[in-house]
Formats: C-alpha cells, sequence, structure tokens
C-alpha cells in the first residue's frame, strides 16, 4: 500500500512538469490571489519547481538505507584468566575454559568473523589481590565496531585469590617394583639421590596439607650389569596423609638424581674331592686323583649353601680308558653357578685317576730260592 502511494506521487509529479496546472489539484489548492496564479500559472516556473521536487524525492528515496533485521550468531571462543601468576594464584578454580558469544549486526561482518580468530574472551584480575570477588565481568575483544559481542554469562560468580608462598620439603624415595631375577648374580646396594630438599610453591592452605614430597622410584627396567647407574627420575609430587597428590602446586627441582649400586653377590665354595676310589683291583695301584674343578662361584640362596660341597665317591670300574669319570655336582635348591657360558644348578666334575699295575712275583722263581 504505502509503494503504491509513492508510485502515485511520482506519476503525478512527472504529469505536473508536463501539464503545470495539475500541480493545483495535486495540492488540492482552489483560493489563490492574483500574484499566486501569475505565478503558478506560468508553465515555465511550474515545471522547474516540479521537476526539483521530483529530483528531491528521488534522491531521498535512493540513498536512505532499508531498515534491516539484526542477525544473531553464537560461537563458543576460549576464556583467558589475566593475573599475576607469579604472585598469586586461583583457589578452587571454576572458571570454564570456553564460554558462549552472541554476535549481533551485520551478517555478512559477523560471518566474515566467524572465519577468522580475532574474537577473545578474557577476564582480568590484575588489579585484584588475595581474597573473594563476586561477579567479576568477563570481557570480549575483537568483535569490530559493526558487531556487538555479549559473553553468556557475562559474570563470574565468585573468584577466589590466594598469594603464593614458598616452603621447603625433605624428599622421600618411595623404592617400588624391585624385581631382580632369581638367576641373576647381580644385586641392588645403596640408593642415593640428590638433592635431599626441595621447594614447594603455592598457596599457603594448600601447603599446610603436605604431609611429604616423594618420588617412586621404579627400578624393574634398569640393567643390572653396571657398578653404578643414575636415573633422573621426575615424579615428583606433593601428597596428603591420605597419600592423596595434592594439585595447584609447583616443586622445583622438579627431578632427582638417583644413584643405584650394582653388585655382583657371589660366594666360593670348595669342592671336596673323595680320592678312596672303590672297587680298585688288586693288580693296581692308585697314584693320584684330581678333579678339573677344585672350586666354584655360586650366588643366590646362600641359606641353603655350605662353604664345601663333597663329591660322591668314584668307581674304579666307571674310568674310560684314559682314567676319567665326570661326576655331576648337584648345587641346593636357589643356588646357581655358571659353566660354559650357561647358568645352570648342575656342576659337572671330570675326576682324572692316575695309577699303575702292581708288578706281580712268579710262583717258580720263588720255589727255586726256597
Amino acid at each position: 500500500m504505502k509503494m503504491k502511494k509513492i508510485s502515485d506521487f511520482l506519476k503525478n509529479m512527472l504529469l505536473t512538469i508536463v501539464y503545470p496546472n495539475r500541480i493545483l489539484t495535486l495540492f488540492r489548492v482552489k483560493n489563490l490571489d492574483q500574484n499566486s496564479n501569475k505565478i503558478l500559472g506560468n508553465d515555465t516556473v511550474v515545471r522547474i519547481s516540479a521537476l526539483i521536487l521530483a529530483i528531491v524525492f528521488v534522491i531521498y528515496v535512493r540513498y536512505t538505507p532499508a531498515t534491516s533485521i539484526e542477525y544473531q550468531r553464537t560461537v563458543s571462543v576460549p576464556l583467558s584468566v589475566l593475573l599475576d601468576d607469579e604472585h598469586y594464584t586461583l583457589l578452587d578454580n571454576t572458571i570454564p575454559q570456553h564460554i558462549d558469544v552472541i554476535l549481533s549486526g551485520d551478517q555478512t561482518a559477523i560471518e566474515l568473523l566467524m572465519g577468522s580468530t580475532g574474537i577473545s574472551a578474557h577476564i582480568d584480575l590484575t588489579r585484584f589481590g588475595h581474597g573473594t570477588y563476586e561477579d567479576v565481568l568477563i570481557e570480549v575483544v575483537g568483535a569490530g565496531q559493526q558487531i556487538t559481542a555479549r559473553a553468556n554469562p557475562s559474570v563470574i560468580e565468585e573468584v577466589e585469590i590466594a598469594r603464593i608462598e614458598e616452603e621447603q620439603f625433605p624428599v622421600y624415595l618411595s623404592i617400588g617394583h624391585i624385581l631382580v631375577d632369581e638367576e641373576s648374580r647381580y644385586q641392588i646396594g645403596d640408593i642415593t639421590f640428590y638433592p635431599e630438599y626441595v621447594y614447594v610453591r603455592g598457596p599457603q592452605v594448600l601447603l599446610d596439607e603436605i604431609f611429604r614430597v616423594q618420588a617412586i622410584l621404579d627400578i624393574t627396567n634398569i640393567s643390572l650389569m653396571e657398578a653404578r647407574i643414575e636415573i633422573f627420575e621426575e615424579s615428583l609430587v606433593a601428597i596428603r596423609r591420605d597419600i592423596e597428590s595434592i594439585r595447584g602446586l609447583s616443586i622445583y627441582p622438579l627431578a632427582l638424581r638417583i644413584e643405584v649400586e650394582i653388585y655382583e653377590d657371589l660366594r666360593t665354595i670348595r669342592l671336596d674331592l673323595n680320592r678312596n676310589l672303590s672297587d680298585v683291583p688288586d693288580t693296581v695301584r692308585i697314584t693320584n686323583v684330581t678333579a678339573d674343578h677344585a672350586q666354584i662361584e655360586v650366588w643366590g640362596n646362600f641359606a641353603n649353601m655350605a662353604d664345601v660341597i663333597g663329591l660322591q665317591p668314584i668307581s674304579f670300574a666307571d674310568l674310560n680308558d684314559d682314567g676319567q669319570v665326570t661326576v655331576e655336582v648337584r648345587l641346593p635348591s636357589g643356588v646357581y653357578t655358571e659353566q660354559d657360558g650357561e647358568i645352570v644348578t648342575i656342576v659337572e666334575v671330570v675326576v682324572t685317576v692316575e695309577f699303575e699295575a702292581i708288578p706281580q712275583s712268579d710262583p717258580f722263581d720263588e720255589d727255586t730260592e726256597s
């Protein structure tokens, strides 16, 4: 309806240019004085006036911005916290990592902004000190002049700020999962670490809850082949009495230098060779009995181990042509030794028997002498 009225008005203005007298009808003018009739009756004056009015109206309609419908879009942005973290920290930090920001304004501008990373949100706590603060305003920046940006929610209901303190604590080294192969000759000796004290920084209310600062040493995967090894452990944690770790604290230095002593736990035992052979013929005299092992090095369960292991008697009938026999020595349970590069529990001992024949007298010679 409105557009029809504008169209009719323009049509009447153009007709007035051609027919000047129509201006009287257009403005419903009836009774005018003589001078006015002369002016309005002049075709040139009326035409020029009508042309000027038409141009002004066209310019007004052309360049008057149309009323646009406001466009809205919701976007999730990271929420950062501006804080003097050298001296202060947050307690019971419930500040969300992301918040929703409602963008209102020109659709094209908003769509362009969505494709960039210019918009961000933060809460500025640099002007605050130790204490609890309510309704801290969330600020949104980077939206531009054509866009209105509003955080949802617009405030953080409660923020608790604590002053950072520092205390020194001794380090407790917890050694867990020590697993050494029972067949290994190597054992773990002294374990030392450095530093013995560390500094812990954080709010005083958390420092008061510290029961101890500990590092758990797991040496199941280390090689037990060196005299001393070094480990740099970075699992230092502050714990409460219920062994629960405390968050929100920083420990320095964080790494411990741990030295683990490795040694070979060996014992030498003697093999007692029984030189009294059984079943020795009357025609043979034993001159010497030796073994290729007089002693061996063993490891393991020393509680089941004697200092001397006696070899079983040897039968002369078991000797081979070279006068040798192999005797097996079974070690006690949990005791090991190495033979020919292998870890064994049964030691093979080669016994060598030296002997000579006893000269036999001739019975005929004995009778002659008589």
